[in-house]
């Protein structure tokens, strides 16, 4: 034993080692609350973020129900004598030497969701014609004007018309994604 000013009490290598092990877990202790107070804090934020993403997900330019009226008379494949024929049948297959042919007929009565999409369509696309004005404010107007005209059910004028502002860049966009696009906002198959 050495005399090193401890009144006679020699000091340890391991004694060192245990009185800094014993700090660092009374520190450890000490810092513990504040790291799970932050990982508390991170869950609930992650939480909170989550919930608002998924109602924006399912709250957000969610479109109705009921925007087409119920069906009344559906579909007939074997419709003859009601559905007139609109085009002649003609031979298909190599040279018609298979005998069978093609034609086409239409069903005025029916009604369901994609038929009044058609007509629709058909209301917008009659009235722009094909005559439309080089000057494309012109033209983006004249979108905006038959679409609220048409005969499309009047949530999709009006979500159209929310959308269809600006040039006409915007306006084709904004009728792309109301009516033609397979997830549009007024696709009937949606």
């Amino acid at each position: 034993m050495s005399d090193d000013g401890n009144d006679g009490k020699s000091i340890d290598s391991t004694d060192i080692d245990a009185e800094v092990a014993a700090g660092s877990d009374a520190e450890a202790l000490r810092v513990r609350p504040h790291y799970i107070r932050l990982a508390i804090g991170t869950l609930i934020l992650v939480l909170l973020i989550s919930v608002v993403w998924l109602w924006t997900q399912t709250n957000v330019d969610q479109r109705p129900t009921g925007i087409w009226a119920e069906t009344t008379h559906e579909f007939d494949p074997n419709c003859d004598v009601e559905c007139p024929e609109i085009m002649e049948p003609r031979p298909i297959g190599h040279g018609g030497e298979s005998g069978l042919t093609f034609s086409m007929r239409t069903d005025p009565r029916l009604d369901d969701p994609i038929a009044q999409w058609g007509m629709c369509m058909d209301s917008v696309f009659t009235c722009i014609g094909v005559d439309l004005s080089e000057d494309t404010d012109e033209r983006a107007d004249m979108i905006r004007q038959c679409v609220a005209h048409s005969s499309c059910p009047e949530t999709c004028k009006s979500h159209f018309a929310e959308e269809a502002t600006g040039d006409l860049e915007s306006v084709a966009a904004a009728f792309e994604s109301n009516f033609i696009e397979e997830t549009a906002w007024c696709s009937p198959s949606r």
